[in-house]
């Protein structure tokens, strides 16, 4: 990597610390060498596109990976399941190993990638793209149609965040507002409906949001005021809401003191907030599954607190696990110990904030390096 490259990282990336961002070891990036491994169906493997890692994704059984190449340009690699078009390759291909580069997005900045149990979504900064499974919209593009290669979404609004739950997509828009499309069978798309959205609509809502998150069925938001809130599926109190209902159909403001958390991402069971001391919060009925390999930690009704030895600045979920970069570039792997996908524990990630992790339901990527 030159120094032009790496300043030009530095430049593209550096304006959104929750996004894609270049750490400062790169700038000496030819003393060591970063690369994505990945873990998960019981094997550890090394991915190799070809170019430096910047940031992961991972969706139920697919990845994509945003890389820097050489000459400092951005390029996409997505591999994986490909039974809906959600690597965008143009064609149904069953599972691809090796990651492909997308030239849709060559000569694009790269915001942001998310990944749902069948879909992709990539925010650009001339725009939102989507591929794959569109059988409940989640692709926004106002049919239920599949697409084997990324399509632009017809928005007329600036969009700043994208979030991807298995079969629903969320929209942040830079003047606050939360838009959804896809499946709302427990809530997730905020409606006040269980039906199916296929056009981006805005949630009806009395906040400004200031980041928004969603995984599974369940889905959050962090409001400018450092309100949470939460709507989808509630069955095993995920959403840190009191009470018996299993759906919440639209944003309900989450019992917790403004300003404590950070972020916030769902599990299948278990939710997990990062609070601005760099601990965690744990909320939901399967905390003790989640939990059951953590020593010195011990649940408290439907709430738990996890700290370790450095503080967290990064949390990911994977459904029913989750990793935590803290400070000091560690990974702490915890939850369901299923098919190895949390063997990326104590791995080293690029010093910086950003995601450098990513949880899938079949996998964990992790950027690493060779000094770790």
């Amino acid at each position: 990597l030159t120094p032009m490259a790496a300043r030009l990282a530095t430049r593209l990336l550096g304006q959104c610390p929750t996004r894609l961002r270049s750490p400062a070891r790169w700038q000496s990036a030819g003393q060591e060498t970063w690369s994505v491994k990945s873990f998960g169906r019981d094997e550890e493997a090394t991915i190799d596109v070809g170019c430096w890692p910047l940031s992961v994704a991972a969706g139920w059984a697919h990845a994509a990976v945003v890389g820097l190449d050489g000459h400092g340009g951005q390029q996409l690699f997505t591999f994986g399941l490909n039974t809906h078009g959600q690597l965008g390759h143009g064609a149904l291909s069953g599972v691809e190993e090796k990651p492909q580069a997308l030239d849709v997005f060559a000569g694009k900045e790269i915001l942001q990638i998310a990944c749902g149990r069948a879909h992709t979504v990539v925010l650009t900064r001339d725009g939102v793209y989507a591929s794959g499974g569109g059988y409940h919209g989640q692709l926004g593009l106002g049919d239920y149609l599949n697409r084997l290669e990324f399509v632009k979404l017809p928005l007329s609004a600036s969009i700043k965040q994208i979030a991807c739950g298995w079969d629903h997509t969320l929209l942040l828009t830079a003047e606050g507002v939360i838009l959804s499309c896809g499946w709302g069978a427990d809530g997730q798309t905020g409606q006040g409906h269980m039906g199916k959205t296929c056009v981006p609509t805005q949630i009806q809502s009395h906040f400004t949001a200031r980041s928004i998150s969603s995984q599974a069925d369940t889905s959050f938001a962090i409001d400018t005021r450092g309100y949470v809130w939460a709507w989808g599926n509630s069955e095993y109190n995920q959403t840190g809401i009191p009470g018996d209902a299993p759906q919440l159909l639209t944003p309900t403001e989450v019992p917790i003191e403004p300003h404590t958390l950070v972020s916030v991402v769902a599990g299948g069971s278990v939710s997990v907030g990062l609070r601005s001391d760099g601990t965690l919060d744990l909320l939901g009925s399967g905390l003790e599954a989640a939990l059951a390999d953590m020593q010195g930690v011990t649940a408290d009704g439907p709430y738990a607190r996890l700290a370790f030895a450095q503080p967290v600045t990064h949390v990911c979920s994977g459904g029913d696990y989750f990793y935590a970069v803290t400070k000091d570039s560690m990974v702490h792997a915890f939850g369901r110990t299923q098919w190895g996908v949390l063997r990326g524990h104590g791995m080293r990630v690029p010093p910086g904030r950003g995601p450098m992790v990513a949880c899938g339901f079949d996998r964990a990527l992790v950027i690493t390096g060779s000094g770790r």
